[in-house]
């Protein structure tokens, strides 16, 4: 970025007439300056410094650029306001002020910076392409092929020395083409790899949906009561007590694999049928744990997960417990 110092006052947009050589002595530059700061603003601030014969504001049509020149009567007045000004704190802003660069010298800055960013823009788009790595295999060096011959076609290649995707696009038509070429000449039907892969995917077989799963079979045990809609709080204990009513051998919330949560279900064993058959019309529906449960007997296969329940909470080892 060039110093806003190089820049120099346009004789047309600013409708002034380019200062003189002996001028440029007693010019000075004023910089970072609020957006709101006027030419009588600037005359204003400059004048403790001495007597100022013109004082000027850059602007982009009508918007302040922020910057501006003061010409003093004499050279001595110049060097005074830099003194007396730089750094200052005007308007919230402090201001840069230091002598003004003649037209000359402004203008080779200006001619070295665009030089300076022409260099650099060039040496980008010449950049060679990168070398395929070792792991890359035919598909990095095909990469690398298609990047020289973009060069050599004058295509576009991005910051990498890779082809534009444009580029791209028309090395793979050329491919296809000399592929379908080929093939033609040795009597064979072409297909590129996209088609082929598409292919592939419309003969593929769809997977099957799996179906809802059906109510357990088997024959009924004349004891065990399923108990859905569990809440997933309660506990052995606690489905157990809800049945205190009646005569029950064991009570098992089933959790999950691998886990100490709720699947929202238990079993409840009864000591008969006798006692199985009052549960289930006395006790359906009843509330546990402030959710209302509904019953239905279970078959032998259910017996077999109860019990499957039970044992594996009765190797659990103990929960510790806090002491004082």
């Amino acid at each position: 970025m060039t110093d806003p110092n190089q820049s120099i006052v346009d004789p047309v947009a600013n409708n002034v007439q380019p200062a003189k050589a002996e001028d440029d002595a007693k010019k000075v530059f004023a910089g970072n300056l609020a957006f709101a700061t006027t030419e009588d603003d600037l005359k204003s601030l400059f004048s403790e410094a001495g007597k100022v014969t013109q004082a000027q504001i850059i602007t982009r049509g009508t918007r302040s650029l922020g910057y501006g020149f003061v010409t003093f009567a004499t050279e001595t007045d110049a060097q005074t306001a830099i003194q007396l000004l730089n750094k200052r704190d005007v308007a919230g802003r402090e201001i840069s002020v230091e002598s003004a660069k003649p037209q000359s010298a402004a203008d080779a800055d200006k001619a070295k910076a665009r030089k300076t960013r022409s260099k650099a823009k060039a040496k980008d788009s010449t950049r060679a392409p990168r070398r395929a790595r070792a792991d890359e295999g035919e598909e990095g060096a095909a990469e690398e092929d298609a990047a020289k011959q973009a060069g050599v076609n004058g295509e576009a290649v991005d910051a990498d020395g890779k082809p534009s995707k444009s580029a791209k696009r028309r090395q793979k038509k050329k491919a296809a083409a000399a592929a379908a070429t080929a093939a033609g000449a040795n009597g064979e039907s072409a297909q590129t790899d996209a088609n082929a892969e598409s292919s592939e995917a419309k003969t593929r077989a769809p997977k099957p949906k799996r179906g809802p799963k059906g109510a357990p079979t088997g024959e009924l045990s004349p004891t065990l009561v399923f108990v859905a809609n569990v809440a997933f709080s309660t506990t052995d204990e606690s489905l157990k007590a809800a049945f205190g009513e009646y005569k029950v051998k064991s009570a098992h919330v089933v959790k999950r694999r691998g886990g100490n949560r709720s699947k929202g279900f238990g079993f409840v064993d009864f000591e008969d049928a006798a006692e199985q058959q009052r549960a289930m019309a006395n006790a359906q529906n009843i509330q546990i744990d402030g959710r209302q449960v509904s019953l239905q007997v279970a078959v032998q296969s259910d017996r077999h997960n109860a019990d499957a329940a039970a044992d594996a909470a009765d190797a659990a080892p103990a929960a510790p417990t806090a002491t004082a």
